[in-house]
């Protein structure tokens, strides 16, 4: 069973991958918007969500809170997965 934990550090990997950035230089409360993530580079973290985890966030009630940190949106990721 996937964890909240897995599903962050999943997370964490993915947005320091897209940003060009070492894993260490971001946390779970590490806000997307102060790391850089604009419109382009949150779509990429959208599609890994759905090719990972199999669900479509924006079909299961994601909202802005969800898009604050990878913790959020670990969170989101956890109650869309128990749907």
């Amino acid at each position: 069973m996937v964890t909240k934990k897995d599903i962050e550090d999943a997370l964490v990997n993915e947005i320091a991958t897209i940003l060009g950035l070492d894993e260490g230089a971001v946390s779970p409360d590490s806000s997307l918007e102060s790391l850089g993530i604009d419109s382009i580079r949150l779509i990429e973290l959208l599609i890994f969500i759905e090719k990972e985890y199999g669900i479509r966030l924006m079909e299961s009630g994601l909202d802005a809170r969800s898009l604050q940190d990878a913790a959020s949106l670990a969170e989101a990721i956890k109650n869309a997965m128990k749907k």
